[in-house]
């Protein structure tokens, strides 16, 4: 009985002949095979591809088990190649070049999987290699040398940065924060110049380092009013008492009320830890 593939009727020689070939022949091996075989039903490649492909015929895994070569896109011979072009160039150029000689199309992404299914290496990692001697090393460029844009992108003895702020330049943050660039050294990258709060710079300046475990507060609850009067350093633990009685969130008549409230309450604690002590 005939099987039929794209409305072309397959015998049932022609059909045990491609599964039975199958299992020794790669589909490129057996499109030759079959065509000399049958010279008065020739097949193309891709016909031969579909038939095995839409039956969903193995291979039996013959290639795992004796060292066989295997594949469906190249010969042993041809994989030879397009491992020794992979060092050489891009898959995109290899498939360019393997479709040219092979007669048939490739794309870059079946070189890819090709290659990596079966380990192929490119030698290639992207990076400068150590003790690599760079390709102009020793050379001088003509004076005046600028292609394209790169003479007025250079920069140039006194220029500043356009987004440079001069000491003193003060931004609010998204609390509503003042932060003033101050005269210190920047931790993070050692450049003079440092954003600090406003607030914590007058401070310091009036009265030290803020203790451990203490913070400044606004009198009027009003961060961008940083004068010396409107501050206030109070324990963290006062602050989290503060902020249990839900302050911030309290009636502007009543806050007062909680700051001595908490006050009161800090003390009080603090008084009973020393006498167990």
């Amino acid at each position: 009985m005939a099987t039929r593939n794209r409305g072309k009727a397959y015998t049932a020689e022609q059909s045990r002949f491609l599964i039975e070939g199958y299992q020794n022949y790669t589909i490129t091996d057996l499109h030759k095979v079959y065509v000399k075989q049958f010279p008065d039903d020739p097949r193309t490649y891709a016909a031969i591809r579909s038939f095995i492909c839409n039956r969903k015929i193995t291979c039996g895994g013959q290639g795992k088990k004796d060292g066989s070569w295997r594949s469906s896109l190249f010969t042993r011979e041809e994989s030879e190649l397009v491992a020794e072009w992979f060092t050489q160039m891009t898959a995109k150029a290899v498939a360019k070049r393997a479709s040219k000689l092979f007669k048939r199309p490739f794309t870059a992404d079946q070189i890819k999987e090709f290659t990596t299914r079966h380990d192929m290496k490119s030698g290639r990692t992207g990076r400068f290699e150590k003790g690599g001697v760079p390709a102009n090393k020793g050379k001088k460029m003509p004076k005046g040398w600028a292609p394209g844009r790169m003479a007025e992108t250079q920069f140039r003895p006194g220029d500043e940065p356009a987004n440079l702020k001069s000491m003193w330049h003060e931004r609010t943050d998204n609390d509503g924060y003042i932060l003033m660039k101050c005269p210190i050294t920047n931790p993070h990258t050692g450049f003079f110049g440092y954003y600090i709060p406003k607030h914590k710079w007058i401070w310091g300046q009036a009265n030290g380092p803020i203790p451990k475990n203490h913070v400044l507060t606004f009198i009027d609850d009003n961060p961008s009013n940083c004068v010396l009067e409107n501050l206030e350093m109070i324990s963290r633990g006062e602050l989290c008492r503060r902020n249990k009685m839900q302050y911030k969130q309290a009636d502007p008549e009543a806050r007062q009320s909680i700051k001595l409230i908490a006050k009161l309450q800090h003390n009080m604690g603090a008084g009973r830890r020393q006498e167990k002590a």
